[in-house]
């Protein structure tokens, strides 16, 4: 049986840029995939290296004074979390949108 397909009105496609971070950290979303699933896998991840390096911390596997640098680095490696949602995908050409006026063929 083949997979359900979207209507095309409910396909997002992602900007260049918003895939080549998104590869950095293994995540590959297709045109069906949702933001808002992509971003909270992503910030899964993040969570989860925030979490080990604090649990490093309390194991006391470096120092507490570099411990905010860390933590700086880690959120640097996340970019996208900072942007919104609505800026992830290309924009979407509309009916509702105006396009280019029709020239009068009057002079």
């Amino acid at each position: 049986m083949p997979p359900p397909t979207t209507p095309p009105e409910t396909r997002d496609r992602y900007r260049a840029a918003v895939i080549e971070q998104l590869a950095l950290h293994g995540i590959r979303p297709v045109d069906h995939t949702p933001p808002t699933v992509v971003r909270r896998f992503l910030n899964d991840q993040y969570t989860y290296e925030l979490r080990r390096l604090r649990s490093q911390l309390v194991r006391r596997e470096f120092p507490k004074t570099s411990y905010a640098g860390r933590v700086i680095v880690v959120r640097q490696r996340y970019p996208l979390l900072s942007v919104p949602l609505e800026q992830w995908l290309e924009p979407q050409a509309t009916d509702a949108e105006p396009g280019p006026r029709p020239r009068s063929p009057c002079p």
